[in-house]
């Protein structure tokens, strides 16, 4: 379970329900909506419930610091072996303050 202090707890039920499409990827600070039957998902700038602007989701972050910091350029391939174990949670981020 995903504690947040930022929003309501009507995000937080639909991100803790496993029947609702609304999601959150921790390692990534993202919010997101799955579409049902598919493996595409529509990143969230805002909650749908009231309207709070969420953060801004960390991906691009998350490759540059790996690519530049320590040097893996494909952390999804070969290089997967190679990353830093914070950086598989939300510990980089939060260690950096992001």
């Amino acid at each position: 379970m995903q504690f947040f202090t930022n929003c309501c707890a009507a995000l937080q039920y639909q991100i803790d329900n496993p029947y609702c499409p609304v999601g959150y990827n921790s390692k990534w600070r993202e919010y997101s909506i799955q579409d049902i039957g598919s493996t595409s998902i529509s990143l969230m700038t805002f909650c749908p419930n009231c309207s709070y602007r969420l953060p801004h989701p960390l991906r691009d972050n998350w490759f540059d610091i790996l690519e530049g910091d320590y040097n893996i350029e494909d952390p999804a391939g070969k290089n997967k072996k190679n990353i830093p174990l914070e950086f598989l949670t939300d510990e980089w981020w939060r260690k950096r303050h992001l």
